[in-house]
């Protein structure tokens, strides 16, 4: 087979990048390691959320709180203990880019990048790309006064790096009002009306049949054992066969870095390993999506379901379901929630999710390395951030031009490149 763009990975920002390309009538392939979305996708509460997703994960104050967590193995952040150079060298730039000035620099970088991600969504189902998408905000849901006006905190922050959204801060009875089905141990919330959600492998699977209904092949179960360079072009081998294709587009989620390393270029990625519960038949109504503030647990609505997620387990890639971690996340919907029927999930999955060490994604090409680029790292929040991703990128990979809102998330920021 021969292409001109081969893009690596099939969860939502591979295939968003696959989408935009395939918009500038680029002829377009995708190749996914296992089926499209597994990684993460049917984890993610799916939240699209130009607010919330613009707040960096390494922010001031994050690390001695994180320290405290790692005391406890039900928490919501845990670091498993390893020797590891790479691990070493992450929570160094973790801890750094905590600082008051990066973690600046990172917000207002984040929320220009975002500014657009619903516009974009709206465009993309206009175009004919069918998901489930609810336009009904989302909700902190705060156990005390303090914490509601530490979430309203953040959201002002939002505001003076350039976000525009209406947000409110609620007592107990104006949370209760908007939220029946939360408990009396809810005392106040934030309600930010801009925020959306959506069922995220629905958006993967619109996507993918969006691009296969166009003539585009979307492969699954199809490994990529390695990435070189050929006369005028790139060689990308799948088991026994291989692909020729003018550029390659990195989109392999926390497996990016490996395929990477062979051609000079260092990127050390962790997985922000977390758990999605989904119940058909909902145990409880709720009518937004919310943030179980001090929990750190995520709750999402979709059609005939809920689904609850959280924890962050920085880690090696790892699909093994903890037990105290899931019972952690089941716990705080019991108290959260008014007359929790707390039967078995439907499904419980794990989200590998990408994370680099400041908190941004890598998007963009390498020097040395034409025709090669890398769009990983989106952590949490790649799912609002897949749009605008793929948005931005398809310009570059099409005719050189690099729009200046992708200039934080250059992969060379890290000194990451070397000629081959």
């Amino acid at each position: 087979m021969c292409v001109r763009v081969v893009v690596v990975g099939g969860g939502a920002v591979g295939l968003a990048v696959a989408y935009f390309l395939a918009e500038k009538g680029v002829e377009v392939a995708v190749v996914e390691r296992g089926r499209l979305g597994e990684a993460t996708s049917e984890a993610s509460a799916g939240w699209l959320t130009p607010g919330l997703s613009s707040v960096p994960v390494a922010a001031p104050g994050i690390v001695p709180q994180a320290l405290k967590w790692m005391l406890n193995p039900g928490s919501p952040f845990y670091v498993h203990p390893r020797f590891s150079l790479s691990l070493a060298r992450f929570l160094f730039g973790f801890w750094r880019s905590s600082s008051e000035g990066r973690f600046g620099a990172a917000l207002r970088a984040l929320v220009a990048f975002n500014r657009d991600v619903l516009g974009l969504l709206d465009a993309m189902r206009d175009a004919g790309v069918e998901f489930e998408m609810h336009d009904t905000g989302l909700v902190f849901a705060c156990l005390s006064t303090t914490a509601a006006k530490k979430d309203a905190r953040a959201y002002e922050l939002l505001r003076e790096a350039g976000f525009t959204g209406d947000v409110a801060l609620l007592d107990a009875a104006e949370i209760h009002e908007l939220e029946p089905g939360l408990s009396d141990a809810v005392e106040a919330g934030v309600y930010s009306r801009l925020e959306r959600h959506a069922r995220p492998e629905s958006l993967v699977t619109g996507l993918a049949a969006h691009l296969r209904v166009r003539g585009f092949e979307v492969r699954e179960n199809s490994a990529v054992r390695s990435i070189s360079r050929s006369p005028g072009g790139w060689v990308v081998a799948l088991g026994d066969e291989v692909v020729l294709a003018d550029k390659v587009v990195v989109a392999a989620g926390v497996w990016s870095g490996e395929l990477l390393r062979p051609l000079g270029v260092r990127l050390d990625f962790l997985s922000g390993k977390g758990y999605g519960l989904t119940f058909d038949g909902p145990p409880a109504i709720v009518r937004r999506p919310m943030y179980l503030s001090e929990a750190k647990v995520a709750l999402s609505p979709f059609t005939g379901a809920l689904r609850l997620g959280g924890t962050l387990e920085l880690m090696a890639p790892d699909t093994t379901l903890a037990a105290r971690r899931i019972g952690a996340i089941r716990a705080a919907a019991k108290r959260y929630l008014r007359g929790w029927a707390d039967g078995e999930p439907t499904t419980v999955r794990t989200g590998q999710r990408p994370l680099l060490a400041d908190s941004l994604p890598v998007i963009g090409g390498f020097d040395g390395l034409d025709g090669l680029y890398v769009a990983a790292g989106h952590g949490m929040v790649g799912i609002t951030m897949a749009a605008p991703t793929g948005s931005a990128l398809a310009p570059l990979v099409v005719d050189g031009t690099s729009l200046a809102e992708l200039a934080p998330f250059n992969p060379g920021r890290f000194g990451s490149t070397r000629r081959v």
